[in-house]
């Protein structure tokens, strides 16, 4: 089912320009660890703030902090600049450009920092280096702790950077939220699963993703790359494990407006797409974003993605007469003569689909990785194939989209 409202403009605010923030919270903020080995520079492309204390796990690249209360990062961390209502730890081996902190900092073993400014003590732990300190309290060092060469001024961090600048980004996110109550839009189902939606301004009570990547969420521009979609609910929003979303034909993530007036509920593996304004937490902890969340609770993702591939796009294989005979099989109600186990077909072809048909299962797959269609047998030696249903365990399962846009767009042609 497409979904789309003409004429309808996109709610924006325009009291404060958010837009280079990944992560605005109105309590704590947190970004997960990430495996010593992994090859991404920043998991954060984006600024970060909150009222409350912010921590950054280990192994984790993210740019510039600030945080009303205090800032942890984890080892092997990496950080440009960090601004702290409290104290400051840079982890083990990790690195941070400029510090300025309300109260003391604490350079892990190893780190590498640039200048600092400190309310309190400065503590170099072992092999630590730093460019430059001011401190109102004592510096430590610990055994060949010293200084280092780096300075850093090519670097420019956020616009929020004290108590009345966070302040004012708050307010603009209350009054985003606010503001929505009263804008008009199309009242629709609750569970979107499935659903794909074209432009316009689309309202709701609480929304709920239940089929995970099953039945991703597609935003259809329509060949406009300029296209607004606003998603307004009242409540909380719910992704399952897995859940994905699929921008086609221009729709893009930054023009994909969520205002909830509820939590944001990720759950384990799902990657959430769009600018999130939340009257509420944002509970994403293993969980991806493609966009920004502005939140007026406690922020907790793993990361904040900047390419957002993901699932990868439709593209119809270039199929010969046997790969159609096999797809008329998938959607045929016929008496396989199968006389044992084994597979009678199973034929990986050179665009990476496969297909396998055997007394038990037949399935199609593509080389993304998507199942297209598939239906397993009862297990009591019967052959008959079921004509297709959505979702009917004891017959043919023809998964919800991406799985049936693919099938619609690749054998439109074919009569079944």
């Amino acid at each position: 089912m497409t979904l789309c409202v003409a004429g309808l403009a996109n709610v924006q605010s325009k009291e404060m320009d958010l837009s280079k923030y990944s992560a605005i919270s109105g309590a704590a903020l947190s970004i997960a660890a990430h495996p010593e080995d992994d090859n991404s520079d920043y998991h954060v492309n984006g600024h970060l703030a909150a009222q409350a204390a912010v921590s950054i796990g280990a192994h984790t690249g993210v740019k510039d902090i600030y945080a009303g209360a205090a800032v942890t990062t984890g080892v092997g961390s990496n950080a440009k600049q960090i601004s702290a209502g409290a104290a400051v730890g840079v982890g083990t081996y990790g690195t941070a450009q400029d510090i300025n902190a309300g109260a003391a900092v604490v350079v892990g073993a190893y780190g590498e920092v640039g200048s600092i400014k400190s309310g309190a003590a400065i503590t170099l732990e072992v092999g630590a280096t730093y460019y430059a300190a001011e401190a109102l309290g004592a510096t430590t060092f610990g055994a060949e702790a010293g200084r280092n060469s780096r300075e850093y001024s090519d670097y420019v961090a956020g616009f929020i950077d004290s108590t009345d600048t966070m302040t004012a980004a708050m307010t603009a996110i209350t009054k985003k939220i606010t503001d929505s109550k009263g804008v008009d839009g199309v009242i629709s189902n609750g569970d979107i699963s499935g659903i794909t939606f074209g432009p316009g301004v689309y309202k709701f009570g609480a929304i709920n993703l239940m089929w995970g990547s099953n039945a991703p969420v597609t935003f259809d521009a329509n060949g406009d790359p300029d296209a607004q979609f606003t998603m307004i609910s009242s409540e909380a929003m719910t992704l399952s494990a897995g859940s994905t979303f699929i921008l086609i034909n221009g729709a893009k993530f930054s023009n994909i407006t969520w205002i909830l007036g509820g939590a944001l509920n990720l759950g384990a593996g799902s990657k959430f797409q769009g600018v999130a304004y939340v009257n509420g937490a944002v509970n994403g902890a293993t969980s991806s974003v493609c966009g920004s969340v502005y939140a007026i609770g406690a922020v907790a993702v793993d990361y904040f993605d900047s390419e957002c591939n993901y699932p990868k796009p439709v593209v119809c294989p270039l199929w010969d007469d046997t790969h159609y005979s096999l797809e008329r099989l998938a959607n045929t109600r016929v008496l396989l003569p199968v006389t044992d186990s084994k597979d009678i077909t199973h034929h990986t072809f050179t665009d990476g689909t496969e297909i396998q048909v055997s007394s038990r299962r037949m399935e199609i797959s593509s080389d993304y990785g998507w199942s297209l269609m598939k239906r397993i047998g009862s297990g009591r030696g019967d052959n008959a194939w079921n004509a297709p249903s959505i979702l009917n365990p004891g017959g043919w399962t023809i998964l919800p989209s991406p799985y049936s846009t693919y099938l619609k767009l690749c054998t439109a042609d074919l009569t079944f």
